[in-house]
């Protein structure tokens, strides 16, 4: 007879509960989720700067005549500080270009806090009726400082002729100067006549007609006959069709020097 074995029933086993990936993935995802929140609400202001630095430095290129410093910070003053990413080019920009003397600006931004200007003054190249200024096109850029630059010529006319005045001037400036006559005045009356003081103070009427012409007689003549005499002349007339009239400062008498 066979040996009696004893033996075990076994037990049946459990089986293992398995968690699907997405219930694991959707719970990390809320915990980071809320973690992420959690520092965003306790340093927002922290990151902000982090990643949106204040514009602290101002760095200008170009060379001013002009306009000074301190005008230069006021004109940035709400603009420090912002932030680099939110700082609008374009309103600085508007706002240093309302500076009468500021004839263009540039601006760029360069990281993290630096903002790079250059300026371009207006060019004062003579004044208006004595309390305005003029730029190379004529247009009037500053009123009330036409005093603090009594060195500019200064254009007289009628009202709204500036613009043509200044042409003029730069016309008459450009025959002049090779012969070493400066203009200080220039003169447009109502009727439509011209006339122009020197440096050396000696006034020229040239009348309404033919103005380039008869400027062109005159540094003719001037090189050839009255050059050496010009500290004694005080007015010359070249409202004639062949020559010109001279008034000498010693006397009260005319002569006339003709082609």
């Amino acid at each position: 007879m066979a040996p009696l074995r004893a033996t075990r029933e076994r037990q049946p086993v459990a089986p293992r509960r398995r968690i699907p990936w997405q219930s694991l993935a959707l719970a990390v995802s809320v915990v980071l989720g809320s973690l992420m929140l959690v520092l965003i609400f306790m340093s927002r202001g922290q990151m902000a700067a982090h990643l949106n630095p204040g514009v602290t430095t101002v760095v200008l290129e170009s060379e001013q005549q002009f306009v000074r410093g301190d005008e230069i910070r006021g004109l940035l003053a709400d603009f420090t500080g912002r932030g680099f990413f939110s700082l609008d080019v374009r309103e600085v920009q508007r706002q240093l270009e309302s500076h009468p003397w500021i004839a263009a600006a540039g601006v760029k931004r360069v990281w993290p806090d630096r903002l790079v200007i250059s300026l371009t003054e207006e060019t004062p190249i003579a004044r208006w009726g004595g309390e305005q200024l003029l730029n190379q096109h004529g247009a009037i850029f500053m009123r009330g400082r036409g005093g603090s630059l009594p060195a500019l010529p200064l254009l007289s006319g009628p009202p709204d002729s500036q613009l043509e005045m200044m042409k003029q001037y730069q016309l008459v400036s450009q025959m002049l100067f090779p012969h070493g006559l400066r203009i200080t005045r220039l003169t447009l009356s109502n009727r439509g006549s011209w006339e122009l003081e020197l440096s050396d103070g000696v006034r020229v009427v040239i009348g309404r007609d033919e103005v380039l012409n008869r400027l062109k007689r005159f540094v003719d003549i001037y090189d050839s006959a009255l050059k050496n005499d010009i500290a004694v002349i005080e007015t010359v007339d070249l409202r004639y069709e062949n020559g010109l009239s001279v008034k000498r400062r010693a006397q009260d008498s005319s002569e006339v020097a003709a082609r």
